[in-house]
């Protein structure tokens, strides 16, 4: 019988890791992170590890004919 009281998080279950566009807090650089828990990248031109996800916006769609 297990009496384990359960885990507030499962780590049984891994979640995806996907790709999320970031912007550099300190100069504003973009690079790509990755994120399945947390967020997770770092700035290639200052160093920094201080990100900030980029909002992604609606693809344009192609005005009918």
């Amino acid at each position: 019988m297990n009496r384990m009281a359960p885990l507030a998080l499962d780590l049984r279950q891994h979640p995806a890791v996907r790709e999320v566009r970031c912007e550099c807090t300190v100069c504003g650089v973009h690079v790509t992170g990755w994120q399945a828990y947390s967020l997770g990248a770092s700035c290639g031109n200052c160093g920094s590890y201080d990100m900030r996800p980029v909002p992604v916006s609606a693809p344009a769609h192609a005005p009918a004919a």
